[in-house]
Order: structure tokens, then sequence, then C-alpha cells
């Protein structure tokens, strides 16, 4: 074995290794700073998936929002974090918000139900977290509470081809 070998690493483009390797944050905060964080604590009107309870400070993700006795869910995105995005949710639910759609659905099931925060994914623009959840909607079954009507936004083409 050659012991006299030299390496060159030549950097292009992409990540830097150096950003790889250093860590930013070497005193990471163990504790949520996030007051009444549904993630870090019970939230009797939002309950957080198990695999998401360490995840109240992810930004830029889409989330969909189940309940638990019939399915139906519900589908967004946030540039946020999810925490703050979840405190909205449950604000509303605690304070019947006749505009959120998760109150409505709430009014639909006298006998009460539980709603169950996810975070499907998460992005690095804005525009690909907008798509996402546009075609999340656009896939839902017939019983997503979203608005199909948004934003008046027109629906995202498809194209379909067949081989004759």
């Amino acid at each position: 074995m050659n012991t006299n070998m030299n390496i060159k690493v030549v950097e292009k483009g992409g990540i830097k290794i150096k950003n790889i390797l250093v860590k930013k944050n070497p005193f990471p905060a163990e504790n949520c700073t996030i007051l009444h964080c549904p993630f870090c604590n019970s939230d009797n009107y939002l309950k957080i998936s198990s695999e998401n309870r360490k995840h109240c400070s992810s930004h830029n993700i889409g989330y969909t929002i189940k309940c638990t006795k019939c399915d139906a869910t519900y589908e967004g995105e946030t540039s946020r974090k999810a925490a703050v995005r979840a405190i909205e949710h449950s604000s509303d639910l605690r304070k019947s918000n006749p505009e959120s759609p998760l109150v409505k659905h709430l009014n639909l099931h006298p006998d009460g139900t539980e709603f169950e925060f996810k975070i499907r994914s998460q992005f690095h623009d804005a525009l690909t977290r907008q798509a996402d959840e546009s075609v999340r909607i656009q896939n839902a079954a017939s019983d997503c509470l979203n608005s199909k009507a948004e934003f008046n936004a027109p629906k995202i083409a498809r194209i379909t081809m067949k081989r004759t």
C-alpha cells in the first residue's frame, strides 16, 4: 500500500463540506421556548402524531389534520414553525371560530371528536410547499375539510397520455 499518496479535494457548487461538518448551534436549547406548544404539552383540542412529537420547531412544512372519528382530513402548509400553526388551529377550536374548517366539521359531530396533527413533509421553498398542498387537496377523498376554491386559484393543469 502506497502511503505517499496525495489527495486533492475540489469543491464545486452544492453544499460546502464545512457546512456539513460544522454544527451551526453547538448549544441548542433542550426545552421548547414556545408558550402552550401542543407538541410539548398536552392539548385537549389537537393531538400531535407520535412520530412528530419532537418537531415543534420545524418550519416550511406541509401538514394534515385528521378527524379521529371519521377520517376527514384538512391539508395545510405553513412557512412558520409547526407549533405556531398548531396553536392557531387549537385556538380556533377552543374559541369555536366559525370560519375554521375544523370547527365547521366539529359542529357536524355533536357527540365530539378529536383531531390529530401530523407533519407530512418539509420543504426548501414556498412554491414547492404550496404545490404539494394543492396536489394533496386535489387527491383527497370527498371527506376533505379544505375549501376547494381556496384563494380562487385555478386547478393545477394535468396532462394525461395514453399509449395506443
